[in-house]
């Protein structure tokens, strides 16, 4: 029975060489993917500096109606979906304060609510706020 390299045609050191090389340069798009992501989280300025905040949003009056009505189907206390919990004030605020949040309501990490329209302007531009005003 034929090898694949007799098959193909091909020196077994060039087949070794290309994998080679195809490896690097996976490891390389996965480094910037998680260095973009990296960035994004670690500074919130990109979606915060674009908010025009005439008020301060607060937790009840502006945010728990967002999350009510878009994410507690499936981030709640009995179905953490991805361990995250947005029934509560503070299930809230630590997964808005720590960046995931407003990079996953404007569709640029895992786009959520899943199966469901993107948050309107009007939503993304309040949650902004009330991450740079401290999550209060």
């Amino acid at each position: 029975m034929a090898s694949i390299q007799q098959i193909l045609n091909v020196n077994p050191m060039k087949i070794s060489k290309s994998t080679s090389l195809l490896a690097s340069m996976a490891v390389i798009v996965a480094l910037l993917c998680v260095s973009s992501c990296a960035s994004s989280h670690s500074g919130q300025n990109t979606y915060t500096s674009q908010a025009s905040c005439a008020t301060e949003p607060t937790y009840e009056a502006d945010i728990k109606p967002i999350m009510s009505t878009q994410c507690v189907k499936c981030h709640n206390a009995n179905k953490r979906t991805d361990g995250v919990s947005l029934d509560t004030f503070e299930g809230t605020k630590e997964c808005f304060a720590k960046g995931e949040g407003l990079c996953t309501v404007y569709h640029d990490c895992s786009p959520m609510p899943k199966r469901a329209p993107k948050l309107s302007t009007t939503q993304l531009e309040t949650l902004s706020c009330w991450v740079k005003s401290g999550c209060k």
